[in-house]
């Protein structure tokens, strides 16, 4: 079976951690596997992944970013203290950081499981931050920029790549990743400034310049999450967790 073939590829070198100096299989667009001395040269990942991959990083980007234009007047809207904004802006990433080990664990499962994960939580915390209008509270604000921290580490993207690509492909995978990251951090801030134009009412529900940044990310997680389900790999990591040789 794959499975068994899959277990039969890993080389008595299963105690390295490092990318370069560990081999493994890696999965191809076509669902084969290559052998684990053929990965640090040749090893590649379909176009699709590809594309995944760099939309998630965009993803990331593209909600730390977007609400920088309007978290002032948000906050203010909530009576929040003189600069609150800073703490808006500023706690995502603390977020992000607090959750890597619970990362680690997820990608042992699943590459895509864990991306999963990822987006549910910026998809609910965004959900959380535009709601906060409807509750009045900026306690809401702050959790809900705290759930999309949760989301938001780039570290399980690169920690497939480095597991899953070689080194001759390598260099162009992680070019087109990195242009998914800058565009993300690019383009927030540039759609903020356009929805400002963007102003009704549900009922009780505001959709304004303060709340649709964090419907636009909300919306966003869902495309992302049929894109993941659609072409990212299930497997899960080979090398988080595994120890150094002595």
């Amino acid at each position: 079976s794959a499975a068994s073939g899959l277990g039969r590829r890993i080389t008595k070198e299963d105690d390295f951690e490092s990318s370069d100096d560990f081999s493994i299989v890696a999965v191809q667009g076509s669902g084969s596997v290559r052998s684990v001395h053929d990965l640090d040269e040749d090893a590649n990942i379909s176009r699709g992944t590809l594309v995944v991959a760099s939309l998630m990083l965009f993803l990331i980007g593209f909600s730390y970013s977007i609400v920088i234009p309007t978290a002032r007047q948000y906050a203010e809207s909530l009576d929040a203290p003189e600069s609150f904004e800073g703490y808006v802006v500023g706690v995502t990433p603390l977020g992000a950081a607090l959750l890597m080990p619970l990362y680690r664990l997820m990608l042992k499962k699943s590459y895509a499981g864990c991306m999963h994960f990822q987006i549910a939580c910026m998809q609910f915390g965004s959900v959380l931050y535009s709601l906060a209008q409807v509750a009045n509270k900026v306690e809401l604000l702050i959790a809900g920029r705290v759930l999309v921290g949760f989301g938001g580490s780039y570290y399980p993207v690169y920690q497939f790549i480095a597991e899953m690509v070689g080194k001759k492909h390598r260099s162009h995978v992680m070019g087109v990743c990195g242009v998914g990251r800058a565009l993300g951090f690019c383009l927030g801030p540039v759609v903020a400034a356009i929805l400002v134009y963007v102003d009704f009412h549900i009922g009780d529900l505001t959709i304004n310049k303060e709340t649709n940044a964090g419907w636009t990310v909300a919306i966003y997680c869902a495309f992302q999450t049929a894109m993941v389900v659609w072409y990212f790999p299930r497997e899960g990591s080979k090398l988080v967790g595994r120890k150094r040789r002595q």
